[in-house]
């Protein structure tokens, strides 16, 4: 995972394609993201999902 994470790069969303994380996996990315340090002190802050046919 770290290896990942020193790598990985952003894509633009028009890029972006199915399949994407199942709910497990989406449950965990929250989780952890819901961790990270709040340099700008705005929380609370809350995540917005979108999925199948209401990304378009």
């Amino acid at each position: 995972m770290k290896e990942f994470l020193q790598t990985r790069r952003s894509t633009k969303v028009k890029m972006m394609s199915e399949p994407g994380p199942s709910q497990d996996e989406l449950n965990e990315i929250l989780k952890i993201a819901a961790r990270v340090p709040d340099h700008g002190k705005l929380s609370p802050f809350y995540f917005i999902v979108f999925q199948g046919d209401v990304r378009k």
